[in-house]
C-alpha cells in the first residue's frame, strides 16, 4: 500500500484504530510505512488535537511526501522539512498554524541528560526549540524541570537504589483507571492472602538488596490505593519494610493516601509513625458532579477533612493530584477545583492530562469530555496559577493517549520535590519492585536499562 493510500485512511480513524488495537498484521504494515521515514501519523495526530479537521490532518500529510519529506532512513530530515514549511505554505490556506504548537512537548529526559553532561539551561533550551521544535513556554518549562533533575541526582550514590511496594486494591475503579486493581468490594477476599505474599517478597528482596551492597534511598508505597489497607494491615506492611529496608538510610518515603474515602486519623498516625514523611492525598477534582461521573465515592469535603488532620498530625510533604479533562467538567470548573486546593497549600500539586486508556472504562465511552480547546486553556490555566502561587515545576512526561497531547507536570513549593518521581520517570538509577503489577527498572549503566 502506497503511503498516500495509508494517509487516506486516516479519514475513517476509528476504523484504522480498531484495525490496530485488533491486530490487524496489515494495518500495522501500512502504519508503518506511512510513518517510517516522516512520522506522518504521529504529525497528522496532532493536527488532528489543534484544529479536530482530519481532512486537514490528511491534506498536510500528503502534502508533506509531495515535497519530499518522506526519506526513508532518514528521521531528522523530515522534522526540518515539515515545521520549516508548513507553517509558510499551509497556515493562511487552513486558518490555523501548526509550527510550534502541541509537537514538542516530550519527557524531559534528553535535557537532563544535557544539563547532567555539563550543558546549560540556555543551551538546553535551544535544544528542545531548534531540534525539536517545541514553543519557547513548553521549553522553559522543561528546563525548569530538568534542573530539578539534576539536584535530585547528585543526591546519588551509585550504590543506590530506590524501592516501590504495590497494592493493587482500591475501594472502586474510577473510569478513568487502567491500573492493575481490584476493587476491595469485588475482590476483598484477595487483600490478605496478597499481603502475605508481599511481606515474603519484602523480606526476601530487602535481604538480597543488603547481599549484594545496595542501599535503598526512597522507598515509595503506591498503587491502587495502598490505604485500602485496614490500619493493622497497613502497619504489618510498614513494619516488615522497616525490619528489611531500613528508614535510617532513606532520604525520602512516600505513602500514597490517594482517596480521602480510605483515609482516618488511625491509618495517617500508622504512616507517620513508621517514618513516612510524605503523603499523596489526591482529590483529581474538587466538583462532587464530577467525582461522581469518574466513579469516586467520596467528596470535595471528604478531601479538605483529611488533608486537615495530616496536617495536624505534623505531615508537612503532601502531594495533591488533579486532572485536566474529566467528563463533566469545565474550564471554570478546573479553575476553582485548583484555586481550592492552592488555598489548602499542599507542598505539590500534580497537574495529569485526561489519558484515554485502553483498559479504562472512558476508552470505550468517552462521554461528556471537554473539548480539548477548553483542555488546553486548563493546563495553560494550571500552570499560570501555580507559578502565581509559588509552586515550580520539578518533572513531566507524557502517555499516550492523552487529550491534546499535554504533559504531566509535578508543581512543587519551596523545593520540597519528589525525589522518587524524579528517579522514576528519568530512569536516574534502578527502581526495585514489589508487589502485582509493579515494574522494576534496572539501570546497569548509561546506556543499559532493563
Amino acid at each position: 500500500m502506497s503511503a498516500n493510500h495509508a494517509l487516506d485512511d486516516l479519514v475513517v480513524y476509528d476504523q484504522w484504530d480498531e484495525r490496530i488495537r485488533t491486530g490487524d498484521d496489515e494495518a500495522l504494515r501500512d502504519l508503518r510505512f506511512a510513518s517510517d521515514g516522516c512520522g506522518v501519523f504521529s504529525f497528522c495526530n496532532a493536527i488532528h488535537a489543534l484544529n479536530g479537521s482530519l481532512p486537514d490532518a490528511v491534506r498536510i500529510g500528503q502534502w508533506a511526501m509531495r515535497i519530499g519529506a518522506y526519506r526513508p532512513g532518514e528521521k531528522g530530515t523530515y522534522r526540518k522539512v515539515l515545521y520549516d514549511n508548513v507553517e509558510q505554505e499551509l497556515g493562511d490556506e487552513l486558518g490555523f498554524h501548526v509550527a510550534g504548537q502541541h509537537f514538542g512537548t516530550i519527557a524531559d529526559e534528553r535535557l537532563a541528560d544535557h544539563l547532567l553532561s555539563g550543558g546549560t539551561p540556555e543551551g538546553a533550551k535551544r535544544l528542545m526549540e531548534d531540534t525539536f521544535f517545541v514553543t519557547p513556554e513548553r521549553a522553559a518549562l522543561c528546563v525548569r524541570a530538568s534542573e530539578a533533575s539534576r539536584r535530585a541526582v547528585e543526591l546519588l550514590l551509585p550504590e543506590d537504589v530506590s524501592v516501590y511496594a504495590g497494592i493493587p486494591f482500591c475501594p472502586t475503579r474510577c473510569a478513568y483507571c487502567s491500573f492493575v486493581s481490584q476493587t476491595a468490594g469485588s475482590a476483598g477476599q484477595l487483600l490478605e492472602p496478597y499481603l502475605a505474599c508481599l511481606l515474603k517478597e519484602a523480606e526476601t528482596v530487602g535481604e538480597g538488596l543488603s547481599a549484594i551492597g545496595r542501599t535503598p534511598r526512597t522507598l515509595y508505597i503506591g498503587g491502587g490505593t495502598p490505604t485500602t489497607l485496614s490500619a493493622q494491615q497497613l502497619r504489618l506492611l510498614m513494619q516488615t519494610i522497616s525490619r528489611h529496608f531500613d528508614p535510617a538510610r532513606l532520604i525520602e518515603y512516600t505513602v500514597e493516601g490517594g482517596r480521602p474515602d480510605t483515609l482516618d486519623e488511625e491509618k495517617l498516625r500508622v504512616i507517620r509513625d513508621y517514618g513516612a514523611g510524605r503523603i499523596s492525598i489526591n482529590p483529581q477534582t474538587m466538583n462532587d458532579a464530577v467525582l461522581r461521573r469518574v466513579g469516586r465515592c467520596h467528596t470535595a469535603a471528604e478531601v479538605e477533612r483529611s488533608y486537615y488532620q495530616a496536617v495536624r498530625l505534623g505531615f508537612r510533604s503532601i502531594n495533591m493530584d488533579l486532572i485536566a479533562g474529566l467528563p463533566g467538567d469545565d474550564v471554570e470548573g478546573f479553575r476553582r477545583s485548583l484555586a481550592r486546593v492552592i488555598d489548602l497549600g499542599p507542598s505539590n500539586v500534580t497537574v495529569h492530562t485526561l489519558a484515554l486508556k485502553k483498559g479504562a472504562d472512558l476508552f470505550s465511552r468517552r462521554e461528556d469530555l471537554p473539548p480539548e480547546s477548553w483542555v488546553a486553556e486548563m493546563v495553560d490555566l494550571s500552570a499560570a496559577m501555580l507559578r502565581a502561587a509559588g509552586y515550580a515545576p520539578y518533572y513531566l512526561y507524557r502517555q499516550k493517549y492523552m487529550s491534546g497531547s499535554f504533559e504531566n507536570v509535578g508543581w512543587a513549593k519551596n523545593d520540597d520535590i519528589c525525589l522518587y518521581n524524579i528517579y522514576m520517570m528519568e530512569e536516574l538509577h534502578s527502581i526495585v519492585s514489589l508487589g502485582a503489577g509493579a515494574m522494576s527498572k534496572l539501570n546497569f549503566s548509561l546506556t543499559r536499562l532493563e
